[in-house]
């Protein structure tokens, strides 16, 4: 193989890797992109439903879906702390109003069941708001951070579930509900700082992602060019030998 052969090899060899790697560089971004866009956009209307009912008005998308999801879970448990504790508040007062008053103790006992179950209407009427995220795993890049993000919010949903359920079932020994409700409360703000730093991060994979698939159109452009001068080069130069030699 003479030196002419061997170059033209190297140089198809060449091309043909480029090629390659900025197809790979394309197609991978945007498959990826595509699916958990897809997902998330399914989740997404899913949890606004839950944050429209919850707090009576629609919910205007600000970011990308990831941030949007995030947010609307924070606010949705963010809402239960507060209204759990409003609503915990109100029953002690029931309770010690109804006490103070002068009734009969069989109406004492009445008044105090009617204002449980008003609690328990209450509380069951937050967790309708509060559901899991559900999301099935592929072996896709991206994948895993959204994984690690949906676990982050659904282990918050959990805890403002724990927070409901112990309200209800501590609401006669206030120490133990202090004691649980904070428990619980810490937990949920733990998940939300995680939450937070995951969907962030997560935001910057997708814009790596989207500045690979366009690296990868420039170079597989570049290629193409580059081949075409060469050839257009060679193409040229044969003519001219051609023109000499007649």
């Amino acid at each position: 193989m003479n030196v002419r052969k061997l170059t033209k090899v190297l140089f198809t060899a060449c091309n043909i890797c480029m090629i390659l790697i900025s197809l790979i560089a394309i197609l991978v971004p945007i498959i990826s992109l595509t699916n958990i866009n897809a997902k998330a956009k399914v989740i997404f209307n899913s949890v606004k439903k839950d944050y429209e009912t919850c707090f009576g008005t629609k919910y205007i998308p600000e970011d990308s879906y990831f941030t949007d999801i995030a947010c609307i879970k924070m606010e949705i448990s963010s809402a239960i702390i507060t209204r759990s504790a409003t609503l915990k508040t109100q029953y002690f007062e029931n309770i010690k109003g109804a006490s103070s008053a002068e009734a009969s103790a069989a109406k004492n006992e009445t008044d105090n069941s009617d204002a449980l179950d008003s609690l328990r209407s209450s509380l069951a009427e937050l967790q309708a708001y509060n559901n899991a995220i559900e999301f099935k795993t592929a072996s896709i890049p991206l994948d895993k951070s959204c994984k690690s993000l949906y676990t982050a919010l659904n282990y918050m949903t959990y805890g403002s579930d724990a927070l409901l359920k112990d309200v209800t079932n501590f609401i006669d020994d206030p120490e133990a509900l202090s004691l649980a409700a904070d428990k619980d409360t810490q937990e949920i703000r733990i998940m939300a700082q995680m939450s937070n730093s995951i969907y962030l991060n997560l935001n910057q994979q997708v814009l790596l992602y989207k500045f690979i698939a366009i690296a990868g159109i420039f170079i597989l452009l570049g290629t193409i060019l580059n081949i075409y001068r060469i050839r257009s080069r060679k193409s040229k130069y044969r003519r001219k030998r051609t023109i000499k030699k007649i």
